[in-house]
C-alpha cells in the first residue's frame, strides 16, 4: 500500500475496490498457511484504511457486491494532517 500511495501528490486519492464476502470464502477454501497469509494481508489493509481512508461505499449492483475505498495521501505541511508517509516533522518515513 505504501508503494501505491507514494507516487500520489500530497492530498491525492487512490481508489480501489474489494469484493464483499470473498475474505470469508477464501478462509473456508484455503489451506491454513494461505488463510494465515490472507489474514495478515487483511490486517495490513485495515491499518491503512484506518489511517488514510477518506471515502468508502458499497456498489451493490456489482456481482458480487464490491466495497470501494479511497485512501488519500496526507498533506505533509497541513496542520492536523494524519500521520502517514511523513512523520510529525514533515520528513519522509
Amino acid at each position: 500500500m505504501a508503494r501505491y500511495l507514494e507516487p500520489l501528490h500530497p492530498g491525492g486519492t487512490l481508489t480501489y475496490f474489494a469484493y464483499r464476502g470473498t475474505r470469508q470464502a477464501r478462509a473456508q477454501l484455503s489451506s491454513r498457511a494461505q488463510a494465515r497469509r490472507h489474514h495478515a494481508v487483511e490486517e495490513v489493509m485495515a491499518a491503512y484504511r484506518l489511517r488514510y481512508a477518506t471515502g468508502r461505499w458499497s456498489v451493490c449492483a456489482n456481482l458480487p457486491p464490491a466495497r470501494v475505498w479511497q485512501p488519500r495521501r496526507p498533506y505533509r505541511d497541513a496542520p492536523g494532517a494524519r500521520a502517514g508517509l511523513y512523520d510529525v516533522t514533515g520528513a519522509r518515513r
